[in-house]
């Protein structure tokens, strides 16, 4: 499975590798941040470049495809390989902290939350990351699984290894 540079791996990160070790998930992992303003059609290129090889060779050419036909195309791969999709950090998509303006239009939000439904006839699985339970724009959509903080002595392991390992 590809990770991100270890000095910039979120957390889920480890999640992601773990689960995909332990056989929760068959094919890749994607992993599309929320950051910054990243409207469907951008995060549907993860779909193109992770899958773009094996489109090309089926005769589609993401990069040629309009924004209806990569959502279309995303669906039907998504409905052939199990993968797991983080989307991290997706506060921002209705404004972070709450109150702030949001740089998604609700229209952008609305097809965020129209793709991930979409996708629940598919073998995708999805793992939103988030502080808060972002219903305002996800509906009923999202489970939460509320986290306990981790155990003081556990912190202070986990904060040796990630010392250890951000050395060169």
């Amino acid at each position: 499975m590809p990770m991100l540079g270890a000095a910039r791996q979120p957390p889920v990160a480890e999640f992601a590798r773990w689960y995909h070790e332990t056989g929760g998930i068959e094919g890749p992992v994607l992993f599309t941040s929320f950051e910054y303003h990243k409207p469907l059609a951008r995060v549907l290129d993860q779909v193109g470049q992770e899958f773009g090889k094996v489109l090309e060779q089926s005769g589609v050419n993401w990069l040629a495809l309009d924004d209806p036909g990569r959502r279309e195309i995303s669906l039907q791969v998504l409905k052939r390989m199990p993968v797991l999709w983080i989307w991290d950090n997706v506060e921002p998509v209705a404004g972070f902290p709450t109150g702030t303006e949001s740089k998604w239009t609700p229209e952008e939000q609305r097809e965020l939350a129209d793709f991930i439904r979409a996708a629940r006839e598919t073998k995708a699985k999805f793992l939103l990351t988030s502080r808060r339970d972002e219903r305002s724009w996800l509906g009923d959509l999202p489970m939460r699984v509320a986290l306990p903080r981790m155990p003081f002595l556990e912190r202070l392991g986990t904060g040796a290894r990630l010392g250890r390992q951000a050395k060169p």
